[in-house]
């Protein structure tokens, strides 16, 4: 089988699994969006052209693309952008890429990983503000909210936190979240100015 042919083959299974869903094909990239959450999927070549990965990417549709201010856009942004990613990966690993060169038995794998994982991280994102408004400060460590927001730091997911809450125009909480992560930013400079920005504007909205 040859590169092109694997990689053709990844996207006819993906569109044939993906559409059967809900999503809308985009080139290699896939979108669906369910109320506030949107789920995407793409297909990223390794820049060497010799393998290629599937990104998982959630997001929800009030928050700017992950790290920027730039609105998510869902006709031409992909999981780069989302906040909450993951990799498609065997075995419980983290990361992992397909070799183009690995024909049949490479692509079941794939096949069989993408069946068994891709919608099991999507199925975590259900019945909006949950799972968001289940956690508490305390537990922004712990195992629950590194598995609901994977790659993110520990501040990412404090700002997360207070944006979902303050979405919801819940002003003690949004502060809450705001305030606690303004005083445990350290030196990062965006960040903290993000969070004082919440804080305003729930000054401004009372």
């Amino acid at each position: 089988m040859k590169k092109s042919e694997f990689v053709n083959s990844v996207e006819n299974m993906l569109c044939a699994e993906l559409t059967h869903r809900g999503f809308v094909s985009r080139g290699r990239s896939w979108i669906r969006v369910r109320g506030p959450f949107i789920d995407c999927v793409d297909v990223q070549i390794r820049s060497d052209e010799r393998a290629c990965c599937v990104n998982l990417g959630e997001h929800l549709s009030f928050l700017p693309c992950a790290g920027t201010s730039r609105q998510f856009d869902i006709k031409t942004s992909s999981s780069i952008d989302c906040e909450m990613k993951s990799r498609l990966a065997p075995d419980d690993l983290s990361d992992y890429w397909w070799d183009l060169k690995s024909g049949l038995e490479g692509l079941d794998s794939l096949v069989r990983c993408f069946r068994d994982g891709a919608f099991v991280f999507f199925d975590r994102y259900v019945d909006f503000p949950l799972p968001f408004t289940k956690l508490t400060i305390e537990e922004i460590d712990s195992d629950t909210a590194i598995r609901l927001m994977p790659t993110m730091t520990k501040i990412r997911r404090v700002l997360l936190m207070s944006r979902v809450y303050a979405y919801l125009e819940d002003h003690t909480n949004a502060e809450m979240w705001a305030r606690f992560g303004s005083e445990n930013c350290g030196v990062a400079v965006g960040l903290k100015a993000s969070f004082q920005e919440i804080i305003r504007n729930l000054s401004t909205d009372e």
